[in-house]
C-alpha cells in the first residue's frame, strides 16, 4: 500500500522537479517562465529541508548570486507573493529577509524590504533580528542599510542594543560601532549584564589598548560614557 504522505511528496516533485532543475542550472528566465505559467508555484510547501515554500528556496540560492540578472529575476518574483508568503519562516525561524541579511547581499535585502517592509523586524533563531543577523556575519554596508529602515523595533535600547554593540565588536566593525555609540551613548549600558559582556568582549581583543587605534578610541568612549 502507498503511503498518502509518499504519494504526495512523488506528486511534488513531478510537478516541481523542472523548476528546481533550472533554479541549479541559474537559468533565471527559465524559472520566470515557469512561474509565469505556474502562479501557484511560489506560495506551494517545498519538501525540501529547511526551506518554508518554493519562493524561499528560490531566494535560498538566489542570494548566492549578486548579477543583474538574479536581482531582477528575485524583483519580479517577490512582486508575486503576498506579505504574509514573505514574512513566512522556515525550521529554523529565519525569513527570506534574513538569509540575505546573513549572506550580505544588499540588493536582495533592499528588493524584499520593498515588498514588505515589517520583514526587518521578525525574529529569527535566538531572538535575534536581521540587523543583529548582518552585524554577527560583519556585513558592514548590509548593517548601515537595516539601521536605516528597521523601524518598530527599538535597537538602541535592552538587549536589543547590547547585542548590537558586541556583534560589532566582535566582527571587528570598530568604526560602524565607534559611530553609533557617538550617536546613542546609552546604547549597551541598559543593565549591568549587558555592560560586563561588552566590556568583557573588548577585554578579548589583542590590542584593544592601543590608543590610536579606532578599537582604542571605541574602548575609551565606552569607558567614558559608561564607567
Amino acid at each position: 500500500m502507498i503511503n498518502s504522505d509518499d504519494q504526495g511528496e512523488d506528486e511534488y516533485y513531478v510537478r516541481y522537479w523542472p523548476l528546481y532543475r533550472m533554479i541549479e542550472k541559474n537559468d533565471w528566465r527559465g524559472v520566470e517562465d515557469f512561474v509565469t505559467n505556474h502562479p501557484d508555484a511560489l506560495t506551494a510547501k517545498t519538501v525540501a529541508p529547511g526551506s518554508s515554500t518554493i519562493f524561499h528556496a528560490i531566494v535560498e540560492l538566489l542570494v548566492d548570486v549578486e548579477s543583474d540578472e538574479a536581482t531582477c529575476l528575485l524583483d519580479k518574483l517577490a512582486s508575486k507573493v503576498d506579505p504574509q508568503t514573505l514574512a513566512r519562516q522556515d525550521e529554523h525561524g529565519y525569513t527570506a529577509l534574513f538569509l540575505c541579511a546573513g549572506k550580505g547581499n544588499l540588493r536582495a535585502l533592499k528588493v524584499l524590504v520593498k515588498c514588505n517592509p515589517n520583514l526587518t523586524n521578525i525574529r529569527g533563531g535566538l531572538d535575534t533580528l536581521p540587523i543583529h543577523e548582518a552585524a554577527y556575519k560583519g556585513h558592514k554596508n548590509t548593517f548601515q542599510y537595516l539601521l536605516e529602515v528597521t523601524h518598530g523595533v527599538d535597537i538602541y535600547s535592552g538587549n536589543d542594543g547590547a547585542r548590537v554593540l558586541l556583534l560589532l565588536i566582535a566582527a571587528n566593525l570598530y568604526d560602524v560601532a565607534l559611530d553609533l555609540l557617538k550617536l546613542h551613548p546609552t546604547i549597551g549600558r541598559d543593565s549591568i549584564d549587558s555592560r560586563r559582556i561588552v566590556l568583557n568582549k573588548l577585554a578579548q581583543k589583542p590590542y584593544a589598548f592601543a590608543s590610536g587605534s579606532r578599537l582604542g578610541r571605541l574602548q575609551r568612549l565606552i569607558y567614558n560614557c559608561w564607567c
